[in-house]
């Protein structure tokens, strides 16, 4: 009993980042609220405020990269466990931003690689993904963070798709079988009698 006890101890994350997992999770609840607003509107205004979100992430996740580059911060750097304000709040965005990105991009995956095409986007994104895996602190694997982020990296091929992956938001995907669906109702319908007889 005691080693087993040992051993759950030495597998809790330390006071620190407990304490910013709860943070976290506060914050994904609030982030929500942007999903839903998305799914609320037109295609058209769901993409003009797709066009404006990522261009505000694209900036914040190009910044705090290199913010924390400067303070030799990196994806092996343990979570900090002393305070200092500017690099916390820094590391906090880089983790913010992934985990919405996460959201809109397997919700809204045409849109948002059609954007991608104009804002210089991927690169950045992908940098901010990976950062947050690696670190496997807030994004571990085997947590509902970390599940949301593998997905991510699937779709942005950071990483092989798994067997059977398949994001039933694409529309690419929901054409085909969207068009098979109404070619049975098709055959399924009597054949009445052509134009031409009845005339």
């Amino acid at each position: 009993m005691a080693l087993l006890s040992l051993t759950l101890r030495a597998q809790s994350p330390p006071p620190r980042l407990q304490s910013y997992l709860k943070h976290f999770v506060a914050k994904r609840s609030l982030q929500q609220s942007i999903v839903q607003k998305l799914a609320s509107s037109t295609p058209i205004k769901q993409e003009e405020l797709l066009s404006m979100v990522y261009r505000t992430m694209y900036k914040v996740l190009e910044r705090s990269l290199e913010d924390l580059k400067e303070m030799g911060f990196d994806e092996k750097t343990p979570f900090p466990e002393d305070d200092n304000v500017k690099r916390d709040e820094t590391l906090s965005l880089v983790y913010e931003n992934c985990a919405l990105f996460s959201d809109v991009y397997l919700r809204y995956p045409d849109i948002t690689e059609a954007l991608f095409r104009k804002i210089t986007f991927r690169e950045v994104v992908s940098q901010a993904v990976l950062f947050c895996h690696n670190r496997q602190d807030v994004f571990v694997d085997d947590s509902d963070n970390g599940k949301l982020l593998s997905l991510t990296m699937q779709e942005l091929k950071l990483k092989p798709k798994l067997a059977g992956f398949v994001n039933p938001y694409r529309k690419t995907l929901q054409q085909p079988k969207a068009k098979e669906r109404l070619q049975k109702e098709r055959k399924k319908l009597p054949r009445g009698p052509s134009l031409s007889k009845e005339l």
